[in-house]
């Protein structure tokens, strides 16, 4: 794989399933590759006993994977951590701000500015997509989130009949964390299942800035279009062949800007579901937080039935 370009992170996301030999070969042949690989549930091996000032049987000492490339984790029961990070660029672990067994919070500091990544994994109970509806208030405005989130719905799998309250839930607080879904350019099943008699279904998922986001549906569209341009036109003998060629190209370019084009307003309240109600200065801060909490569920009920609308489910 090539290198990436100044100011580029490459990162990959996925479920090792507590394979240990599988995370082994894909670290080994891809040390070059990636930036940044977020793991959910990673092997732990138990590789010796240390001494111990407070156990005089001594102390576990486990690891995900015995290489030179930095891993990193959350401390605590490392046993029962569904999430780890693999990093090539040394950036910061903020357990100040979120200390989670199933979430990892990354901050990379470039050009005058922080940014946020988080990997997810997310269990049967929807644990974390639980914590991270009850902490959106704290945790701090993400560029990436990604990870397995185990949460079924039509938004993002056209074979799911159904948009329940957990999805919900994970579509405002993403939104509520300056996020929103991206839609892949290969859309299918993420997770096979070993028992082939149940259906594959998509369950990791990803999430970026809006901004991210418009232009992967900016670029998929393009594909598409491109796509459709009759064959016979691409491989043009006369000027007029070559001039409709050019025209045909044109207007796949034109067509997918005005669709996808907006005009934007940066303010000092950047979060989108900023209206004029919240713009006062409330002497009742409950009062006030009621507000907002309102506007922002008008404001993500609107933006799901708009992704929604545009996945035809």
């Amino acid at each position: 794989m090539p290198r990436a370009v100044a100011g580029e992170i490459r990162v990959v996301s996925f479920n090792i399933q507590k394979n240990y030999m599988y995370m082994d070969v894909f670290l080994e042949s891809n040390v070059d590759a990636f930036d940044i690989v977020f793991i959910q549930e990673p092997p732990w091996r138990h590789i010796r006993t240390a001494p111990s000032a407070h156990n005089k049987e001594g102390e576990d000492v486990v690891v995900a994977y015995a290489a030179s490339t930095e891993r990193r984790a959350p401390q605590g029961d490392r046993l029962h951590l569904n999430a780890l990070e693999f990093l090539r660029n040394r950036p910061a672990i903020r357990r100040d701000l979120m200390d989670h067994r199933d979430l990892l919070l990354l901050s990379l500091f470039a050009e005058g500015s922080i940014s946020y990544l988080l990997n997810v994994y997310s269990d049967a109970e929807h644990t974390a997509i639980r914590f991270l509806a009850d902490k959106q208030d704290v945790i701090p405005q993400l560029n990436y989130m990604g990870g397995d989130f185990n949460c079924h719905s039509s938004v993002w799998d056209g074979n799911v009949p159904h948009h329940r309250t957990t999805p919900i839930s994970l579509l405002h607080a993403a939104a509520s964390l300056g996020l929103d879904l991206a839609l892949p350019f290969n859309p299918g099943p993420t997770h096979y299942p070993h028992d082939e008699r149940l259906r594959p279904s998509v369950i990791d998922l990803i999430f970026v800035h809006p901004q991210a986001a418009l232009s992967s549906n900016f670029l998929s569209d393009i594909t598409d279009s491109i796509k459709d341009i009759n064959v016979a036109m691409l491989e043009p003998n006369t000027p007029d062949q070559v001039d409709a060629l050019a025209k045909a190209i044109a207007s796949v370019f034109r067509g997918a800007w005005e669709e996808h084009a907006r005009e934007v307003f940066n303010t000092n309240r950047s979060k989108p579901w900023w209206n004029a109600e919240e713009s006062g200065n409330p002497s009742d801060f409950n009062t006030f937080r009621k507000v907002c909490r309102k506007t922002k569920r008008i404001f993500f009920n609107s933006r799901i039935h708009e992704i929604a609308s545009t996945n035809k489910r």
